[in-house]
């Protein structure tokens, strides 16, 4: 009985390898076409903002403060991958498609092998998706307060928060896909600003804070409440915040939640954009911020 279970296991050992390899061999050329398609993509893009800065240059307005702005959004882009609003939607989303792609790749790998009971080799591809996802993730501090898990940050930490490593200033447009296992979705900006969606103390009023408050005191602008339906419980949101000299707008699914005429001097206003959990546990599928012109 034992030499034949001895048989089994040396006949079944190479065909486990050549799996195994198979499976690097794979990931290995998905790789090499990912940083193909990056680079070729990344050419396009390099131009792009040579047109841009070509076109400040020949415009009659120039100025050095719309030459320093596109400096740092060129910056912003290299180190942290964020792309400036201007750049041609084309381009974004071939951006967004080949990350995509590649995380598809890695993600059907790790369950081929559990469900082949490579366990090993998907522990080994599960660590190599993780460091895709915390490139994705590159231009948020999380690690105090959550942890990657299925390419978004879960928010683990009561009381923690995450926050965007740019201090943003002026007009802006803020975009966020989350879910909550019950209450508390809070967003956070600039001067004491905040939206909430299921608030704690009543989930069927949605929360706000005017950008009116302390610079540095979360929540310290004037409130207001608004009736709503609740969120309901792990379902994902994407909720979209603009701030302007001239008001402020909260979308919810394209959905417009609540709006307001009124003079806010953004040009004055600075601040990182910041989650914070409450009671209930928080995940988060995209932070993006887009500076917005006050014509937009």
């Amino acid at each position: 009985m034992i030499r034949t279970l001895l048989a089994v296991l040396l006949l079944t050992a190479p065909v486990v390898a050549d799996a195994d390899n198979e499976m690097r061999e794979r990931l290995k050329d998905e790789r090499k076409k990912f940083d193909a398609d990056i680079k070729t993509l990344g050419v396009k893009i390099d131009a792009a903002f040579k047109k841009q800065e070509d076109d400040l240059r020949a415009s009659k307005t120039i100025t050095k403060a719309a030459l320093d702005r596109l400096t740092e959004e060129k910056a912003l882009y290299v180190e942290q991958g964020i792309v400036p609003a201007w750049l041609p939607l084309a381009m974004t989303q071939q951006l967004n498609q080949l990350s995509g792609d590649l995380e598809e790749a890695y993600e059907s790998a790790v369950k081929l092998c559990r469900k082949t009971g490579r366990d090993k080799l998907a522990a080994e591809i599960e660590k190599e998706l993780e460091a895709i996802w915390a490139m994705k993730w590159r231009h948020i501090d999380y690690k105090d307060a959550g942890k990657l898990k299925d390419g978004h940050i879960s928010l683990t930490v009561k009381e923690g928060t995450i926050r965007t490593k740019v201090v943003y200033s002026g007009p802006i447009e803020i975009t966020v896909t989350a879910r909550t296992e019950d209450e508390n979705i809070r967003i956070n900006a600039y001067n004491g600003s905040v939206i909430i969606f299921n608030w704690e103390l009543n989930k069927s009023e949605f929360r706000v804070a005017r950008p009116t408050g302390t610079p540095d005191k979360l929540e310290s602008g004037s409130h207001l409440g608004v009736k709503t339906v609740p969120l309901e419980p792990n379902k994902w949101h994407t909720f979209r915040w603009r701030i302007t000299s001239k008001g402020m707008e909260v979308y919810d699914n394209g959905r417009l939640v609540w709006s307001e005429r009124r003079a806010y001097p953004v040009e004055n206003m600075k601040g990182p954009i910041i989650m914070r959990r409450m009671n209930s546990a928080v995940d988060v599928e995209e932070i993006q911020v887009r500076q917005l012109d006050d014509a937009d």
